[in-house]
């Protein structure tokens, strides 16, 4: 995890063509931003928390998916939608309710797709998380190095 300086730093330091990325499908920044009223060190500890969390859950999800288990797989899946909401990273949230929704219907014949498509999108969201943290350096008129982390909110 980046330290708090280093997030605020890159926040307004260096801009990211956010829709390039996929920004808006895969994480919302502006809607979390003002989820959490523009603290930058609290968006950095919900989504190092989440970073944190996610992977079990989707264990969970997937040990849950082996038992053929519909009711407690729609739990978790609700709870991972949640979470994913609260951080507002849309495409696992979507993900999340498809899970939640066929289980909740009793089809269980063609789970494991839907569980293969909220991997996919795990895996995007992991990889555009690391572009935002992408350390990057600048030289600086004196000669300095400064290494910051490349994430910013502004357009």
């Amino acid at each position: 995890m980046s330290t708090t300086s280093d997030f605020n730093r890159a926040i307004h330091r260096t801009p990211v063509d956010r829709e390039t990325l996929g920004a808006p499908e895969v994480l919302d920044l502006d809607a979390l931003m003002e989820r959490c009223m523009g603290n930058l060190d609290f968006v950095d500890r919900i989504l190092h928390k989440f970073q944190e969390r996610l992977p079990k859950e989707l264990a969970e999800l997937e040990t849950t998916l082996e038992c053929q288990d519909a009711e407690q797989l729609a739990l978790v899946a609700h709870r991972i939608k949640g979470s994913s909401a609260s951080v507002s990273a849309r495409g696992l949230c979507l993900a999340a309710s498809a899970i939640e929704d066929r289980s909740r219907a009793g089809c269980m014949h063609d789970i494991d797709s839907y569980v293969e498509q909220f991997r996919r999108e795990w895996e995007r969201y992991q990889n555009y998380s690391a572009s935002l943290h992408a350390t990057s350096e600048r030289s600086l008129d004196d000669g300095t190095t400064v290494k910051y982390d490349a994430i910013s909110t502004s357009e």
